[in-house]
């Protein structure tokens, strides 16, 4: 196969951006162009937020030398195209650069620290019609007990003091106790049944998907894998391109480029390469859809585990309605692995019909990307109080009727809908297991990643 002519930089950064829609959960925050507007008539009350930290780097090292292990497997002693070997030097350069800098793992990049800037500059222009006549304004935090949710807070709270201005004194106040708030943020270490019942039936379910691609893999696999390793079979060719995605996928919120994303955007001049990365994205979308999704294997586990933060925006949300609190804004930090709880507990996420139908709602990089956030916007309007949702800052209707065809939902519409019988003990009894037959938890504490071949480390 013939070499292709390097892109040139406007097209080479344009086939990156095409690219990012499919990175899922590594995905960097896509910044909205703008943030929705006050609507017309209404007064801002009060906000409400759950954000996931900013762009990291792996949570393990290991991972990532997992990875490279596999990547060698699949090379073995077999040739290596000009491309193949330079991508096989740029690897191991990621590696060795990682290794060599361990107090970066698990922290924010440069890229995740402005992503959170920003994000706080975006929630103070949110804010600044409720601060226009005052000079004082209280906020609440809390994050979950990990540094890249706490940096990630400092950071964003540094963008909101900045975009207020010196003159606006910002008293902050936590939500809760930290260890309650950490409690609440991370309901997946609170919850015996996910991890001695209902994982290893998630990683069994997603084993079975990834060995059934075999029967249904696009022959651009194939290709994608001779112009780096000729002669490799169709199962080592998905193996090779599952391995080099999920190592695209490390590489792509770090600061540093090692060229790994490179190989699926440059590698060919037409849009075939596209074809090729909207599967991979699909493949592990998939993946997480098992581990961490709606699917009828989990047994509405998220959705559970979602309901006790849905409870706490549902409450501090109605003190602000009743007057009964002068916080205007309660910001928390936490993971992809409590946004999507919530997400699912809303309904944005669904979570029931058959699985077609639920994996149809499930898009971890529309969903889920690094910094991703919800918001509800509590207004005082003419015609009464109206909440507003918006999903990595865009209007997101309320998932019932009568709201699911207006940005703005009556408050009392939301409060009755929400408002379940079973609703304060649902998480603890979807949770529990009997204890006779419980094996130890594990004490790891880390945000669920993936192997390239699907298993969940």
């Amino acid at each position: 196969m013939a070499e292709e002519l390097p892109l040139k930089n406007s097209e080479h950064q344009q086939r990156n951006a095409r690219l990012q829609p499919y990175l899922g959960t590594h995905r960097t925050y896509p910044t909205p162009r703008a943030i929705p507007a006050e609507p017309a008539g209404c007064q801002l009350l009060h906000i409400n937020h759950l954000g996931r930290h900013g762009s990291r780097y792996p949570i393990e090292l290991d991972d990532v030398l997992a990875l490279v292990s596999e990547y060698e497997t699949l090379v073995g002693t077999r040739p290596l195209t000009k491309t193949g070997s330079q991508l096989r030097v740029d690897i191991h350069r990621m590696a060795d650069w990682l290794r060599n800098n361990p107090a970066r793992i698990a922290q924010l990049t440069e890229k995740g620290i402005n992503e959170e800037l920003a994000l706080g500059q975006r929630a103070a222009r949110m804010l600044r019609p409720e601060t226009r006549n005052s000079q004082q304004l209280s906020i609440a935090t809390g994050t979950s007990e990990m540094d890249r949710t706490k940096h990630s807070l400092k950071m964003f709270q540094e963008g909101l003091s900045r975009e207020l201005g010196e003159n606006m004194h910002v008293i902050i106040r936590p939500v809760m106790p930290d260890k309650k708030m950490a409690e609440l943020l991370t309901p997946f270490f609170h919850c015996p049944r996910l991890d001695r019942t209902l994982k290893p039936l998630a990683k069994s379910a997603t084993a079975e998907y990834i060995a059934n691609l075999s029967h249904s893999h696009p022959d651009i696999s194939t290709r994608f894998a001779d112009q780096l390793i000729p002669g490799l079979s169709d199962a080592k060719a998905i193996r090779l391109a599952i391995n080099l995605f999920h190592l695209c996928r490390i590489e792509n919120p770090l600061d540093q480029s090692f060229g790994i994303c490179d190989t699926f955007t440059d590698w060919t001049t037409d849009d075939s390469w596209l074809g090729l990365v909207q599967w991979l994205g699909d493949t592990a979308n998939h993946i997480y859809y098992y581990s961490m999704g709606p699917a009828v294997v989990m047994d509405d586990i998220q959705s559970s585990m979602g309901m006790p933060i849905l409870r706490h925006f549902l409450d501090t949300t109605d003190a602000a309605a009743r007057d009964e609190s002068d916080v205007r804004a309660h910001f928390r930090f936490a993971h992809d692995a409590t946004l999507s709880p919530l997400l699912q507990s809303i309904g944005i996420i669904k979570t029931r019909g058959a699985e077609d139908e639920r994996y149809l709602s499930w898009n971890t990089s529309r969903q889920l990307p690094m910094a991703a956030n919800l918001y509800w916007q509590l207004y005082e309007c003419r015609d009464g109080l109206k909440v507003r949702m918006l999903v990595n800052e865009k209007a997101e209707p309320f998932p019932f009727p009568p709201c699911s065809r207006q940005e703005l939902c009556d408050w009392r519409e939301v409060k009755q809908h929400y408002k379940h019988a079973d609703y304060q003990d649902r998480m603890k009894k979807a949770c529990f297991v009997d204890e006779l037959d419980a094996q130890p938890l594990s004490s790891s504490i880390q945000e669920i990643e993936l192997s390239a071949s699907g298993n969940m480390i």
